[in-house]
């Protein structure tokens, strides 16, 4: 039986960044970015910096865009709401003058009948 040791340079030949540090560990962090998350994944990848930025810019600048969407459809509905209090606002004003018309002429006919 003869034993024989690992080929580092075939384990490595896989890896993209077979020439730097990360070694094995890029492949475990690929896995774990997928319960970690993008920023986590990029900021401990092999990665370069430039495509790293760019990926972040991009998640950052969608994000962005979503709250400012977000946003708009809080202004309008607020906008909507308040068209609404005001609207209520005169009906109830308009139910109190119209109350205190009946009111008075209710007193009216009162006075006559006594």
């Amino acid at each position: 039986m003869r034993l024989t040791t690992a080929n580092t340079s075939a384990i490595d030949s896989g890896n993209p960044s077979s020439s730097d540090q990360y070694g094995a560990a890029y492949a475990i962090g690929a896995f774990i970015s997928n319960a970690n998350g993008l920023s986590t994944f990029l900021q401990n990848s092999a990665i370069t910096p430039n495509l790293s930025g760019v990926l972040l810019t991009q998640v950052i600048d969608s994000n962005n865009q979503q709250i400012t969407s977000l946003e708009q459809q809080v202004d309008v509905i607020t906008q909507e709401a308040n068209q609404q209090a005001d609207q209520l606002r005169a009906q109830f004003s308009e139910s109190e003058s119209q109350i205190a018309e009946l009111q008075a002429l209710q007193e009216q006919i009162a006075a006559i009948g006594h």
